[in-house]
């Protein structure tokens, strides 16, 4: 086990992983928020590269960067220190129902948006993530490092993993009503291409749960609907990546 000195470190009974962040962030003082789960590992840039971003960048409310998965050991050129300013705007309404932000460890935000955003709420089923990125993006700019600065971890069987595809109708409701409650709740209800998103996912939603109870004609009424949101998405991208 390391120590560092420097930094303070708090421990506290086993509860939900969102407990661990809001207490993290309660006692924090600092101007801008980020977050490391004990999986991933940052480039020794990857601080200065966001925070140079943040604080560079009139009206920006946070800053991902992009990440590059791995099972064994890191890959080595993770660690390149060359500083690449590159980036580009993320919307994470622009293709809903994906959610292109893997993990909390890829964004750096300023306090005040996390504030405004209400930190981690009482979601369930891995929602909790999710919610906070649109409730960022509904108020405020976002944007993508283009130099992949994180190394995420991944984990087959993860119980992340396992409970999305375990009880994957209930996962895929509510998202749908989530995206719903935060869409109405910044009055972004009647944006053309964030009501085409929510078609989609209440097709996606009424899809799966056909399938899990075997009503094929319920599966094919939610196939259409899905298939309704996405044609008229104006995103470019928005089919291909989703149906990929």
């Amino acid at each position: 086990k390391r120590h560092f000195t420097e930094i303070p470190v708090y421990s506290h009974e086993p509860r939900p992983h969102r407990t661990s962040r809001d207490e993290g962030f309660r006692r924090s003082t600092s101007s801008l928020v980020t977050f490391l789960d004990q999986d991933d590992i940052l480039s020794p840039t990857h601080l200065e590269r966001l925070a140079g971003i943040l604080e560079n960048s009139a009206k920006l409310s946070a800053v991902a960067a992009k990440t590059i998965p791995f099972t064994g050991e890191p890959p080595s050129f993770l660690f390149d220190d060359n500083l690449d300013w590159e980036t580009e705007p993320l919307d994470p309404w622009a293709l809903f129902p994906l959610c292109h932000i893997e993990t909390p460890s890829q964004v750096m935000m300023l306090r005040d948006a996390l504030l405004g955003a209400g930190a981690w709420g009482e979601q369930t089923l891995i929602l909790a993530d999710a919610e906070l990125w649109l409730r960022i993006g509904s108020t405020g700019r976002m944007k993508w490092s283009l130099t992949r600065t994180l190394g995420r971890r991944i984990h087959p069987n993860a119980d992340t993993s396992s409970l999305r595809r375990d009880a994957l109708p209930r996962y895929t409701g509510h998202w749908k009503d989530m995206a719903t409650k935060v869409a109405s709740e910044y009055e972004l209800i009647n944006d053309p291409d964030i009501s085409s998103g929510l078609t989609a996912a209440s097709g996606l939603h009424q899809f799966v749960d056909a399938i899990h109870k075997g009503d094929t004609e319920g599966a094919a009424k939610g196939r259409d609907l899905l298939l309704a949101g996405l044609s008229s998405h104006q995103h470019p991208d928005f089919r291909e990546s989703f149906l990929g």
